[in-house]
């Protein structure tokens, strides 16, 4: 007859997906903000080698902006030619040895 005789609704409570992507973007504008006031040149490569962000003082630093620097592979631009290999050689040794070593504080 053309009536609705029911109604089925599914509610999902998203309150803490919304936090947790708040906070997410919060401190990555602070990461951004924090790197990009450096007066040191810093540059961020990803695991698979590929150099994922720069920073002002970097692209100053080599000469190269940020859009020439992002998303480069090695050799990178800013190397050396006859450097090539030994560069690359020590990417690689520091990407298998990487280690950080902190200690804590003992509390009193």
């Amino acid at each position: 007859d053309g009536n609705i005789t029911s109604l089925v609704a599914i509610g999902t409570d998203i309150t803490e997906r919304q936090r947790a992507a708040t906070a997410l973007s919060t401190a990555a504008e602070f990461t951004r903000s924090l790197i990009g006031s450096m007066q040191d040149g810093f540059a961020v490569l990803a695991a698979d080698g590929v150099q994922s962000d720069v920073n002002p003082a970097f692209c100053r630093m080599t000469g190269f902006a940020r859009e020439e620097l992002v998303g480069a592979r090695p050799p990178f631009p800013y190397w050396p030619p006859e450097e090539f290999d030994q560069l690359q050689r020590n990417i690689d040794q520091a990407a298998r040895n990487f280690a950080s070593q902190h200690r804590r504080r003992v509390s009193l």
